[in-house]
């Protein structure tokens, strides 16, 4: 069988986490408008019975400016290291410029063979399509491909030009495993979800949220607690609410998909504490687990 390590690499909100979670085939990563959504390195599995392919979805690579920032260009690049072949994603919707050309030079200077994904082709005019493409082509990669992650669109063809660059291997997860991510990681990030989409300004890159426990009762509903971080007190009233509108809002659809997930009833207690700059802090973004 075909299979290998692929990290998804691009600048921030181009659609890697859509783009993975379509290709796997459920959510793996979560997704939102707001850049630098994904702040770790996610692993979806495609998995097929000649086939493994483990896609490597990576925070957005910018221009940092905390130690945040710092750590996750970190870890986009360190993905690269030790990778059998890599998807490179642009988007339709805007010009190729500087940070893509700054990637797709990373790219070629590491020599992996790369498939390079033009996503939001439902959102953009076929001209601008044929631009990017054509752009693109001089970068010298394996492949091209215009797709719509999130319409799902072309997605077999981009399976098809993994496998060609992949070597013979191992099955590295075992059969129908999705992803290698623990429970108390997902369900933070479904949590963290919630709240990205009802903030504005710079609010959202300033919350985090620890899964402090997850224990199922004697009356099979499962229990979680969590603790939403903010930096200042106050983020602390904005992300709380008024009345508490925001946190109950965010809570209860985030209860929900987790009781999908979970296929059980689930308590959902949420605590808004304050982390004083934890963003510029190394040692508070490692505790973290980012």
């Amino acid at each position: 069988m075909k299979s290998g390590f692929v990290p998804v690499i691009g600048r921030p909100n181009v659609g890697k986490s859509t783009l993975v979670n379509a290709l796997v085939g459920t959510k793996v990563a979560i997704t939102s408008m707001r850049p630098q959504t994904t702040r770790n390195t996610i692993r979806g599995i495609v998995d097929r019975p000649d086939l493994q392919i483990v896609l490597v979805d990576t925070p957005g690579i910018h221009r940092p400016r905390t130690a945040l920032g710092d750590r996750l260009n970190t870890m986009a690049n360190a993905s690269l290291v030790g990778a059998d072949a890599a998807v490179f994603v642009i988007e339709a919707t805007g010009k190729i410029g500087p940070g893509d050309r700054l990637i797709a030079g990373r790219l070629q200077q590491a020599g992996l063979p790369t498939v390079c994904i033009v996503n939001k082709v439902d959102a953009a005019e076929s001209e601008a399509v044929v631009e990017r493409l054509t752009v693109a082509s001089g970068w010298g990669f394996a492949a091209y491909v215009p797709v719509s992650a999130t319409l799902g669109t072309n997605l077999e063809p981009i399976i098809d030009e993994i496998t060609a660059l992949l070597p013979e291997g191992p099955r590295y997860f075992p059969e129908g495993m999705t992803s290698d991510q623990a429970d108390d990681f997902l369900i933070g990030e479904i949590v963290r979800e919630k709240f990205l989409d009802r903030l504005r300004d710079e609010l959202p890159h300033s919350l985090a949220v620890l899964v402090e426990e997850v224990r199922e009762q004697d009356n099979g509903v499962t229990r979680i607690e969590a603790r939403v971080l903010v930096e200042r007190d106050s983020q602390k009233g904005i992300v709380i609410g008024s009345g508490g509108s925001l946190l109950r809002d965010a809570g209860t659809e985030a209860r929900a998909e987790l009781e999908r997930r979970l296929g059980t009833q689930v308590h959902l207690d949420l605590h808004v504490t304050v982390e004083k700059d934890w963003q510029r802090h190394p040692g508070i973004v490692q505790r973290l687990g980012m």
